[in-house]
């Protein structure tokens, strides 16, 4: 799911109908299931990106420092690299390998986007304590003293 269709979601789900706060109250629980299933594949998606950025970064210091073999070059579309480089300046080859910034990329689109669900979570268990302070305004309003 991508993060502008969660906020589409949320955007029509976060709108609390004042007239209706006993069935807005009823609906936490379906809200907070509906957001925790689209959190849990989400969440699981960034940690095995985040687990082929690891493999992705041996490989790379493999690939780098000339111990990669010519067949798993080949396997993954790398041409030989056809220079010798100090051990100390392998990690700025790493940091600025395209494949490397891609996948860092994928990873912070993908954090952004579990930070956001769980935001929403945040703000959804916090929705009963929005509904009885409205309730209490409108007993305020309506001089309706309740201790």
């Amino acid at each position: 799911m991508k993060l502008e269709d969660i906020q589409d979601e949320w955007s029509t789900d976060c709108k609390i109908d004042k007239t209706e706060l006993s069935t807005e109250s009823l609906n936490i629980p379906v809200l907070h299931n509906k957001y925790l299933k689209i959190l849990m594949p989400e969440a699981l998606l960034l940690k095995k990106l985040k687990l082929h950025h690891q493999t992705l970064e041996r490989d790379k210091f493999e690939y780098y420092t000339g111990k990669m073999c010519e067949d798993d070059m080949e396997e993954r579309g790398w041409a030989p690299f056809q220079h010798k480089l100090l051990k100390q300046n392998v990690p700025q080859y790493i940091a600025g390998d395209n494949e490397i910034i891609s996948a860092l990329l994928t990873i912070a689109e993908q954090q952004e986007k579990v930070e956001c669900i769980r935001e929403i979570i945040r703000s959804i268990n916090t929705r009963s304590f929005n509904i009885g302070n409205a309730i209490k305004w409108e007993q305020f309003i309506n001089g309706i003293n309740v201790a």
